[in-house]
């Protein structure tokens, strides 16, 4: 099975005290297809959002996919699979994810 480096971002949320809207987040998964790994990354971060005790108080994000790429490496472990890049109600997901894309580039 291919590894993949998936980055999901969530939108539509209200966290305080700062009144948080989104989010962006990097999960690597094995699967069999791009697809496939999209639809585990997804899974993945809705899982960990439900249990998330900041997100409680807010609305379910809604989850798309921004990117999907391969991992050739064979010796580079498949981590961190956690974590957030937040981005406020006046930022939106782009002042996000370029970083989020870039935090990764040593991965493909």
């Amino acid at each position: 099975m291919a590894r993949y480096r998936v980055v999901v971002v969530g939108t539509g949320m209200s966290i305080p005290p700062d009144g948080v809207s989104g989010f962006a987040t990097t999960r690597f998964v094995k699967a069999e297809s791009a697809a496939l790994a999209a639809d585990e990354a997804l899974r993945l971060v809705a899982a960990t959002a439900a249990e998330e005790p900041s997100f409680r108080s807010s609305p379910v994000p809604a989850l798309t996919v921004d990117l999907v790429t391969r991992v050739w490496s064979p010796f580079k472990p498949s981590r961190p699979n956690s974590g957030y890049s937040f981005f406020g109600p006046d930022e939106g997901p782009e002042s996000i994810l370029d970083i989020e894309r870039a935090a990764g580039a040593g991965w493909w």
